[in-house]
């Protein structure tokens, strides 16, 4: 937030919309909201820890009554607390209190389960432990809070994966309709990313779980990009959206250097060519308004061509972020200069290591790469840095 800020500020000094002095006035204030809310919250996540631990370790040595006692007093506590000093307006240390008495709560169903000897081979305790998260959510509009939230889906489902080798399609839907809920209400950068992150670990960890092949990302990260487009605040919908790029441009590098050709031969190839062409109808659709359609270059499904897929998905790296330079020096957009000169470097990296790897001695191969990428980077910086001084 701070960044979109000082970016607009210097331009309402331009306009005569405030003055200097009311400018790093504002940027003052971003500071110090800063550096109040950090140390409460690292208190907390601090504390829970201490809790988790400490019980953990005592359990055994405590009667089941005064162990229920401990654990409904503790989090009744922690919640009424921090409650107390929302109502103070102190909501930094109300959220912090709050914090540790849904981990709390988290804690006393797993302890209370070994005690009564519940079986589970499920992540039912995360569930309950995530809606749970959610409702106090909705009862007090915290961004630490529904980061906390999405913290417990997002563990909840690997911890299904690895113990259980099961998908909890309970914890995805609470990821998709709970909390996409609230981080579209409440956007902010730090929730938007974290759905980001999440959202993509549950794409991961589904098509593992269902042997789908791996190409099946570009749809789940098609998905996200469409989904971005629809924040409002123009900074949380460019982060968001260049989460959904990332995850293109990964699958895009590993297609570069191998091609797991089955979808194509699999009966659902032609399921994956419909979703596809229905993203990219809805794609058209929400892009053509800005014309910005090359970002559509990435999800192309350029596997279903064998022979040549590899070269052709590194052709597209290079054509992407050439685009990308191109447009952030013609309309002086530094981020997407910046975004595309990265990109160009790593596919020069990329291909470099695809044709030059097992044709040279390795000393040889290291040597001309970082000759290469230093002279690379040295002019595209060159380029930016004339961006940047063209903006001021």
């Amino acid at each position: 937030m701070r960044n979109l800020i000082s970016r607009e500020g210097k331009q309402w000094m331009k306009e005569g919309i405030i003055t200097e002095e009311q400018y790093h006035t504002i940027i003052n204030r971003y500071d110090i909201e800063k550096k109040s809310n950090l140390l409460p919250i690292l208190a907390s996540i601090l504390i829970g820890l201490s809790i988790l631990t400490f019980i953990a370790s005592n359990w055994d040595g405590i009667h089941h009554i005064v162990r229920v006692f401990i654990i409904v007093i503790g989090m009744t506590s922690f919640y009424v607390s921090g409650g107390i000093f929302h109502k103070k307006g102190n909501s930094t240390v109300g959220d912090a209190l709050i914090g540790i008495g849904v981990i709390t709560f988290g804690a006393g169903i797993i302890l209370l389960g070994q005690m009564f000897h519940f079986q589970s081979y499920d992540a039912r305790a995360f569930i309950i432990w995530a809606v749970a998260s959610l409702l106090v959510v909705q009862l007090w509009e915290s961004k630490y809070l529904l980061l906390l939230s999405i913290v417990i889906i997002t563990v909840g489902q690997l911890y299904s994966f690895l113990s259980y080798s099961s998908f909890s399609y309970v914890l995805a839907l609470l990821l998709l309709f709970g909390v996409s809920h609230f981080a579209y209400h409440r956007s902010t950068m730090a929730t938007s990313v974290s759905f980001s992150i999440s959202y993509l670990i549950h794409a991961i960890l589904f098509i593992i779980h269902f042997e789908l092949n791996y190409q099946y990302l570009f749809a789940f990260a098609l998905v996200l990009y469409l989904i971005s487009n629809l924040i409002k605040e123009h900074a949380i919908k460019t982060t968001v959206k260049n989460t959904a790029l990332i995850a293109a441009i990964a699958v895009t590098i590993f297609n570069v250097f191998w091609i797991d050709s089955e979808i194509v031969e699999e009966r659902g190839s032609i399921l994956y060519a419909i979703v596809i062409a229905l993203l990219f109808v809805l794609f058209y659709v929400i892009r053509r308004k800005s014309l910005d359609l090359v970002d559509g270059l990435l999800f192309l499904p350029l596997f279903y061509i064998e022979e040549i897929a590899g070269v052709l998905y590194l052709l597209i790296l290079f054509i992407y972020s050439i685009c990308l330079l191109i447009i952030g020096y013609q309309n002086h957009h530094t981020e997407k200069a910046t975004f595309g000169t990265v990109l160009f470097l790593l596919s020069a990296f990329v291909g470099y290591i695809q044709i030059a790897w097992d044709f040279m001695p390795k000393s040889l191969f290291f040597l001309l790469g970082g000759i290469i990428l230093f002279i690379l980077s040295w002019f595209l910086e060159k380029n930016r840095r004339k961006l940047v001084k063209g903006e001021k």
